[in-house]
This record gives structure tokens, C-alpha cells and sequence, in this order.
């Protein structure tokens, strides 16, 4: 395969929260944006993407389902919700869930990615130190 481009976010270090005006806390049985969003334009018309998003997450025993992915906008379509499962744990453990997109479009276009963290249970759970990576490539 060919990589095409490659952008990340930034990421928090130490106790801090990450992203620059990140503050997602307490998210109690909703959803939320983890930080802030990546846009990169298209390169090739034919090409994939690889998105990986990674996150601190602080949860309870009794967090029940909880999953984190992203959601997406390509070329200014609706967007698209994505997600991995977490499994329950009683401590901050980091988590990487990393997806595959093959959505077809033209030289140019926008694509943006978002960052996004649910939960199903009515409790707060913890979420900083969030990073955003997308790769465009051919195979």
C-alpha cells in the first residue's frame, strides 16, 4: 500500500485534560465529543482511511456499556456514527479502538473526523487525554 497523509490531534500529558478547551468529564448515560475535531482534505478519489482513537477512561464496575469511536463527515454528508465496546473495569484504563473507512469521494473533499464517548449506564464516567490519528492511504 501507499500512505497518502497522516494526521494526528494532540494529546494531554500527566493529570492534564488534553486537548486544548477539552473538558469532558462526568458523562453520565449520554453521549459526548472527546476533544476536538481533525479535517484533512482528500488526496486520491480511491483511497481509505484508517482512524484510530484513543482515551483515558476512568469506570466503575458497575459502568455497564460503554463504547467510544467517532463520528464523521465526508465532504459535508451527515454524519456517521462509529464505535467500539468496552468492557468493564474498576480503574482508568487507556483504550484504542481503531476503524477502517472506505467511503468513496472526490480530490478535495473535506473529511471530518470527531472524537465521541457513550455510556449506558446513569453514572459519570471519566474521559481525557483523548487523541485523534487518521490515516488516508491506497492498498
Amino acid at each position: 500500500g501507499k500512505l497518502l497523509q497522516f494526521k494526528t490531534s494532540g494529546n494531554g500529558t500527566g493529570t492534564d485534560t488534553g486537548f486544548p478547551s477539552y473538558a469532558t468529564n462526568n458523562i453520565n448515560n449520554v453521549g459526548a465529543n472527546i476533544g476536538s475535531s481533525i479535517t484533512i482534505n482528500r488526496i486520491s478519489a480511491n483511497s481509505y482511511f484508517l482512524i484510530t482513537v484513543s482515551a483515558l477512561i476512568g469506570r466503575a464496575a458497575t459502568s455497564s456499556w460503554a463504547y467510544l469511536g467517532y463520528t464523521s463527515s465526508f465532504a459535508g454528508a451527515s454524519n456517521n456514527e462509529i464505535y467500539g465496546y468496552l468492557a468493564d473495569n474498576a480503574s482508568s484504563v487507556r483504550y484504542t479502538v481503531q476503524f477502517g473507512n472506505s467511503t468513496s469521494g472526490s480530490v478535495g473533499d473535506a473529511v471530518v473526523v470527531q472524537g465521541y464517548y457513550k455510556n449506558t449506564a446513569s453514572h459519570n464516567d471519566n474521559v481525557r487525554q483523548a487523541t485523534i490519528n487518521i490515516m488516508e492511504y491506497q492498498p
